[in-house]
């Protein structure tokens, strides 16, 4: 005899995992947002161009990875108009203190709207819609490369200068009044803002080091670098070792609180002189981009810009490092970030002879008359645009 079916309760199911399960592998899907609905418009002359799907208040035209510049022509006088076209440009500018420079062109894509001599019509109509898209790589002395983001970074002492930029150039043909055989030509280039959105491939795992270590050793990553001591000092001093754990990701957004573990160990005489009574004061972290450029002369240009920074917290040392005399142990738990006024708006990329990375740098600052010198760690990890996100479902 066969058991009876219930086909009026479908089951349950759940994206999170119930008691005695656990997620191993899990990609949020964004969750559809409201499509942008505004518009930004530009007016020369007798032409008005309309910007749609735009944010609020927005005053440039922002567009997405492989994004449509999308929108509509508004004309005063279209009886004067013989043809109208479209045409999204890019370039990658550099310039350098030595007197190198370049422009790269990353885009040139046009779009002939309407013609007079095409379109079998004597008259132009007063509204012409435009869709034109951003494409997805562009050519640099045979290679296929990713299209860059805008950027713009110029250097106070004028050593490095460099621009990624995008515009919408609008032409606009007509006919002269008296003599209609030379035609009036009508060009304006409306700038655009070309931000591809990425996010890291997983979370950030929360809590402390020490409990997420043990649960989930693999959400770790520990570099090691040993503190650098004065030249006058180096064969007689016993080293001492900087440990700094980070999500092993590596990946992070903008807007991510990044948690760090510090760890100085060595001998008590060494960390004696390493440090003065408050350990705390002689260590920071901060987040840098370092922009650098190949010239074409052979001569590598960079800069490095702070863009964040952080704090560390002492954590109280546990009984079983108090056993030895000799060795011991410093531990300190915090976080870094990107300073919001820093207007940090794309991740690292690389474009041509242009590369744009980012660090998390702890650096080790001893007392003046210490035998270490001042040890700085350049930990390489990459910003994106979005976090990590997932909000499960709530019924009610």
């Amino acid at each position: 005899m066969s058991l009876p079916i219930d086909l009026t309760s479908p089951p349950h199911y759940s994206l999170d995992p119930a008691g005695g399960e656990e997620r191993l592998e899990f990609s949020p899907r964004t969750r559809a947002s409201t499509r942008a609905t505004d518009t930004i418009v530009h007016k020369d002359g007798n032409t008005t161009v309309v910007f749609t799907e735009q944010a609020p208040y927005a005053s440039t035209p922002v567009y997405g990875a492989s994004g449509s510049v999308a929108g509509a022509i508004l004309l005063d006088k279209p009886s004067m108009v013989q043809e109208v076209s479209v045409k999204l440009l890019g370039r990658l500018d550099y310039c350098t203190a030595r007197g190198g420079g370049s422009s790269i062109p990353t885009a040139s894509n046009e779009d002939f709207l309407w013609s007079q001599t095409s379109s079998g019509s004597r008259l132009c109509p007063s509204s012409i819609a435009f869709d034109i898209a951003f494409p997805e790589s562009y050519d640099f002395r045979g290679k296929t490369q990713p299209l860059p983001p805008s950027f713009e970074y110029s250097d106070k002492g004028g050593a490095l200068s460099v621009s990624s930029v995008y515009t919408l150039l609008v032409t606009v043909t007509c006919v002269r009044r008296k003599l209609s055989l030379l035609p009036r030509t009508q060009c304006f280039r409306i700038p655009l803002i070309y931000h591809p959105r990425t996010r890291p491939s997983r979370p950030i795992v929360p809590g402390s080091l020490f409990y997420g270590v043990k649960s989930s050793p693999e959400e770790w990553v520990q570099i090691l670098a040993p503190i650098t001591l004065k030249p006058t000092r180096a064969s007689i001093e016993i080293p001492v070792i900087l440990d700094v754990f980070i999500p092993s990701v590596r990946v992070f957004a903008i807007s991510d609180l990044i948690p760090l573990h510090v760890q100085i160990s060595g001998r008590l005489t060494s960390l004696q002189k390493l440090f003065t009574s408050t350990p705390s004061a002689s260590l920071s972290v901060s987040l840098i981009r370092h922009v650098a450029l190949e010239a074409s002369d052979g001569h590598p240009s960079g800069k490095n810009i702070n863009i964040g920074s952080g704090t560390l917290v002492p954590v109280p040392p546990r009984p079983a490092r108090l056993a030895s005399e000799d060795d011991e142990v410093l531990d300190w738990e915090g976080s870094v970030q990107c300073t919001p006024g820093q207007d940090v708006q794309v991740g690292g990329f690389t474009a041509s002879q242009l590369t744009v990375r980012d660090f998390i740098v702890v650096t080790v600052a001893p007392h003046v008359d210490s035998a270490f010198a001042v040890t700085q760690k350049y930990i390489p990890i990459r910003l994106v645009t979005d976090p990590w996100t997932y909000t499960p479902e709530i019924n009610i």
